[in-house]
């Protein structure tokens, strides 16, 4: 459940930031030196290297609120 919430997240996020930087690309096409400015290696690196940062450390998050128990989760609150 947590994972699938980050991952909604996360596609989200990257076609967001995909659609920014189509925009942006454009306007900044004179500083990137060799790369064009819709390089789809570069685009598709950096979106995957994000999606995993972010669903690695949900995976984290989620494995260590498994080891919680409910009861004393309960308590606390």
């Amino acid at each position: 459940m947590i994972l699938r919430h980050a991952l909604l997240i996360v596609t989200v996020g990257v076609i967001c930031a995909l659609l920014a930087a189509f925009a942006v690309s454009r306007l900044m096409a004179d500083f990137l030196v060799g790369v064009l400015p819709t390089d789809a290696i570069s685009y598709a690196s950096v979106s995957v290297l994000s999606a995993a940062v972010v669903l690695f450390a949900s995976y984290i998050a989620a494995r260590h609120a498994t080891r919680v128990d409910p009861i004393v989760a309960l308590r606390y609150e």
